[in-house]
Parts: structure tokens; sequence; C-alpha cells
């Protein structure tokens, strides 16, 4: 009986290591998966904001017949703004950041029921 017990428990231990890793392996898939998503967002970021640089100082340029003006300013703008948006990217910072309070139901500036201030103080 207590062979029975130990063959048991071993039993057990090889099923709890072979969930465990299968757990790390989802894991790390999922973490792969998530950082080529961010990698394909930079990309995109990248592309679109110089392509939309590019394309809004050229048609300026044909609007106001001043060829190569607007294009290098929207260019260098696309540019900057591609790169600001990648920065934003890699470091996890949403766009609506500063109106996270706002979601969890609180809005900034006021004060509930609960919290009203003292006037006597």
């Amino acid at each position: 009986m207590p062979g029975d017990l130990e063959k048991l428990g071993q039993k057990l231990d090889q099923i709890h290591d072979a969930e465990t890793a299968e757990k790390a392996k989802y894991a790390r898939q999922l973490k792969d998966g998530e950082n080529m998503g961010n990698g394909m967002r930079a990309g995109a970021e990248l592309v679109s904001c110089i392509g939309a640089g590019t394309f809004i100082g050229w048609m300026l340029d044909g609007w106001l017949e001043t060829k190569p003006l607007f294009l290098i300013i929207f260019l260098l703008l696309g540019v900057c703004t591609a790169f600001y948006n990648v920065w934003r990217t890699t470091q996890n910072i949403s766009p609506g950041a500063p109106f996270s309070r706002l979601q969890n139901g609180k809005k900034v500036g006021t004060t509930s029921a609960d919290e009203k201030p003292n006037k006597n103080a």
C-alpha cells in the first residue's frame, strides 16, 4: 500500500511538472506574439507617418507652387512624428494616458461626497 501511494505521488508530480512546463511554453509564445505585434505596429507607424507627411507636403507644393519647400517641411515633421510614435509604442505609453482616471469613473479636479474639503481647515 505505501509503495502504491509513492507511485501515485510520483505520477502526480510528473503531471504537475508537465503542466508547469506547458504553461511556461504558452507564456513564452504569448510574449513573443506581443513583441511581434509591437514590432509590426512600430513599422506601420514609421511608414504611415512619413508617407502622410510626404503626401501632404507634395500636395501643398503643387497647390501653392512652392516645389520643394512644403515637401521638405512635412517630410521632416512626418519623420519626427514617426519616431515619437515608435518611442511611445516601445515605452508602452498609451495615447490616452492623462485620461486614465476618467475611465475609472473619477473626473479630474472634482471630489466626491466623501471627499468634500473642510472649510474650517
